[in-house]
């Protein structure tokens, strides 16, 4: 007995009086989506409330499992890209070359700068096609990874119309004539993957707000 008041008392149950004399009586109960439970549990056997526990546990651990694999896309996507610049690192560093290993972290420090701003704008897509989809607009989802592919795009023009500035901007870093010139070297190819990753990382948002 009183293992069963302390099961009830977990799970919160209350008796509601009702119209008939100050006498209680059973309410419907079930899960909300947040797996509380709602109504009168004051008739249930132990073990029909240990299966109800046993049901919001279940439905806790599949909420867990569902974020998780809709983080995954998002966490291959990032770490791609972190993987190519560990790359670059590894080929610089087997020229065996003091200035290019010292311009390799400025140059990608300018590149991501410009990245980020992409980045942080796409991350929309998954805000607007998650409210689409629970809209049951589905067109409008679509509609929205195109239009992250195609500020995507833009971005890609835009660094290439910038690249005849990259001089002053390394320029005002303010190494030496020797590591500048790598840095140029460097930051003028990092700059063309600009359009890629910041397309890669929209289509990632897209299928998060999808719950792909």
């Amino acid at each position: 007995m009183l293992e069963r008041e302390g099961v009830l008392a977990h799970l919160g149950a209350q008796r509601h009086p009702l119209c008939d004399g100050g006498k209680y009586h059973d309410l419907s109960y079930g899960l909300t989506g947040a797996g509380e439970v709602v109504g009168n549990t004051s008739r249930m056997t132990s073990p029909e409330i240990k299966n109800l526990m046993d049901d919001q546990r279940r439905q806790r651990r599949g909420e867990v499992r569902n974020v998780i694999a809709m983080a995954i896309p998002v966490v291959i996507t990032t770490s791609s890209r972190a993987l190519m610049d560990i790359a670059d690192y590894i080929m610089i560093t087997c020229l065996g070359s003091d200035e290019a290993q010292a311009a390799i972290l400025p140059g990608q420090m300018v590149m991501w700068v410009y990245i980020i701003l992409g980045m942080g704008i796409v991350s929309l897509v998954s805000t607007f096609a998650s409210q689409s989809l629970g809209r049951k607009e589905y067109r409008e989802c679509s509609a929205y990874a195109w239009q992250g592919l195609y500020i995507a795009a833009v971005a890609g023009v835009i660094a290439v119309v910038l690249r005849p500035f990259l001089p002053l901007l390394i320029a005002a870093i303010g190494h030496e004539p020797a590591v500048q010139e790598l840095e140029r070297a460097y930051t003028r190819v990092a700059l063309l993957t600009a359009g890629p990753t910041i397309a890669a990382n929209a289509l990632g948002w897209f299928f998060v707000g999808i719950h792909r």
